[in-house]
């Protein structure tokens, strides 16, 4: 091939596949932006669940959006100063003995319940002190939640059960796509310096 076209098919595919990948650059600055966006850092707050006993358990804190009631799991962020949301969004193993701290965004949601089971048992509930509907949205008083005795705790009902996470592929694909996307300037400024 003539080294001359064999430059301009190089260049015009690499200036191609650079403005392809631009709007996946323009999420991942999105993303970048939010994390360290004051009106959302102000949001974060952490709170820690200890396990009072002497066996494994499996949390899932959940909380309430709106005036019906509907529960969701927590919007966390993997850091405390940085709002990233994390891809993990529930059943936090917590060895006995040891505690379990998140990190999420309350001003969203109400964070009325955790859900907490043993090892292949069904899912029980723990109320945090906020109704799920009433004085949305506020912080618990409490920032640390002892589960001691999981016999004395109500069985979880269809609406708590309901919030439970499904499939986290969502929000990887969101970040593998967003990283994907950090190569566009580079292509197209390569794409760029080739003569023709």
């Amino acid at each position: 091939m003539n080294p001359l076209v064999s430059r301009k098919v190089k260049r015009r595919l690499m200036i191609a596949v650079g403005f392809l990948f631009a709007p996946l650059f323009f999420s991942a600055v999105l993303i970048a932006v939010n994390a360290v966006n004051p009106f959302g850092l102000m949001f974060l707050t952490s709170f820690t669940i200890k396990n009072g006993t002497n066996e494994e358990i499996f949390v899932t804190p959940i909380g309430a959006r709106d005036g019906a009631g509907v529960r969701c799991t927590l919007p966390y962020s993997v850091f405390k100063r940085f709002e990233v949301f994390g891809i993990k969004k529930g059943n936090f193993r917590i060895p006995a003995g040891s505690s379990k701290e998140l990190t999420y965004d309350w001003d969203d949601v109400q964070f009325s319940e955790i859900l907490v089971r043993r090892n292949n048992e069904p899912w029980r509930v723990k109320a945090t002190g906020l109704h799920p509907t009433f004085s949305q949205y506020r912080i618990p008083q409490k920032s640390c939640f002892v589960i001691s005795d999981l016999e004395h705790l109500p069985y979880a009902s269809e609406i708590h059960l309901a919030a439970l996470p499904g499939n986290s592929l969502w929000t990887l694909t969101i970040y593998f796509l967003s990283f994907l996307g950090l190569a566009s300037p580079f292509l197209i400024f390569n794409g760029l310096r080739i003569t023709p």
